[in-house]
């Protein structure tokens, strides 16, 4: 069955896409399920978690905020990528609703 405006080849290529995306999702998953059980510098597994999704979803720069335990603020624990020096270690105020 073909999807209308596409060709077999279309949609055949499409598929394989998907799949390799799927299967660098699984490898990446993989890679930090391993790192997590077995490094315990804490930092190393989050500047690891930055850059193998940095790399999976082809990002300019990846993030990885902590919320600290009052829940008023995080601070930037990893960051790869552009203005990555800028943003380690910088915390911010959150934005969560008070109840």
């Amino acid at each position: 069955m073909s999807v209308p405006g596409t060709t077999d080849t279309d949609s055949h290529q499409s598929v394989d896409e998907q799949l390799r995306q799927r299967e660098a999702e699984i490898r990446m998953l993989l890679e930090v399920n391993h790192l997590v059980g077995s490094e315990y510098n804490l930092q190393k597994v989050f500047d690891q978690v930055a850059e193998s999704a940095r790399d999976l979803i082809n990002a300019d720069s990846v993030t990885i905020p902590i919320l600290a335990e009052d829940q008023q603020s995080y601070t930037y624990r990893s960051a790869v990528g552009e203005n990555a020096d800028e943003l380690l270690g910088s915390t911010l105020p959150s934005r969560r609703l008070r109840r």
